[in-house]
């Protein structure tokens, strides 16, 4: 921004004011000289002195007008959808002056409490895909029927928007309890600090297993476990970033299935499936001033 206000003058807020010696304050309440609230933007404010002697001086300070909540979508889960056991909700979550989001989940078509299972400060989708993940739902125990998922965001203002979705819970017969990938996100690039991602998950007969590393369209990048049988439990698996050839793969989102067939009777079957996000590379770091060396 220029050091002189380039637009037209929206209210006056004093004029000819007598101010002592020491700190004063004036206050801007975001209206124009009608009463109307003004549009969302950068605005400067124009103070200007003058002693008994004449001499002049003036000071300019900015201030940020922002009445706009920010921006919630959820992509899934929709109404419709038929939920898995592990329900990851994505969507995006978007505001210039961005504070807070949460992610939570109720039961019953209009929920008393609300449980949270997300959080963060603003998510964008990363490049090549449509959402972000917002939040992860463990389904396992709940009572079939209605539920709902919802995104509460905040701005630093405390402009909120709730953006509410009702889905449904249906019976099913559970082989896995539970699935998820600890950290989320990891960089295998042997420094010793976070170079696997450990995918725990939990299951509740004895079962044929199979887990794999997929990338977003499907294809198998990696077989950590082929056709294993596990009794139920929890269990643990390791990923280091690599494929079936033993090279790395590039930086970026993967999906972790896990495939489950009950032992005593291969064909109930059941599959789950995760994302973690793989980041080999290293902050781009740039500085503007002083330049010039």
């Amino acid at each position: 921004m220029e050091d002189t206000p380039t637009g037209s003058s929206l209210r006056t807020l004093h004029n000819q004011v007598p101010v002592l010696t020491g700190e004063s304050s004036f206050e801007w309440d975001g209206r124009a000289s009608g009463g109307s609230v003004v549009a969302d933007a950068t605005y400067v404010i124009v103070l200007r002195f003058r002693d008994s002697c004449g001499n002049e001086v003036s000071r300019k300070v900015v201030a940020t007008v922002d009445n706009t909540p920010p921006a919630v979508n959820i992509a899934y889960p929709r109404t419709t959808d038929n939920l898995p056991l592990i329900v990851e909700v994505q969507g995006t979550v978007q505001d210039e002056h961005a504070q807070s989001y949460r992610t939570e989940y109720g039961v019953g078509s209009a929920p008393d409490g609300w449980a949270v299972i997300g959080q963060g400060i603003s998510a964008a989708p990363p490049a090549g895909l449509p959402a972000a993940i917002l939040g992860r739902w463990n389904t396992y125990g709940l009572e079939a029927g209605p539920h709902a998922v919802r995104v509460v965001a905040i701005d630093q203002v405390a402009n909120e928007r709730i953006v509410i979705v009702p889905v449904s819970l249906v019976v099913r017969s559970n082989l896995i309890t539970a699935l998820a990938t600890v950290p989320e996100l990891f960089s295998p690039n042997a420094d010793s600090r976070l170079d696997t991602a450990a995918v725990r998950f939990g299951l509740d007969e004895t079962v044929i297993t199979t887990l794999e590393i997929q990338t977003a369209a499907g294809a198998r990048v990696r077989r950590i476990l082929d056709a294993q049988t596990f009794q139920r439990g929890p269990r643990v698996a390791q990923w280091d970033g690599l494929n079936d050839s033993g090279q790395p793969v590039a930086d970026g989102d993967y999906t972790v299935s896990l495939q489950a067939a009950l032992a005593s009777n291969p064909l109930l079957r059941q599959e789950e499936k995760v994302t973690v996000t793989l980041d080999r590379t290293v902050p781009v770091i740039t500085v503007v001033r002083p330049s010039g060396g």
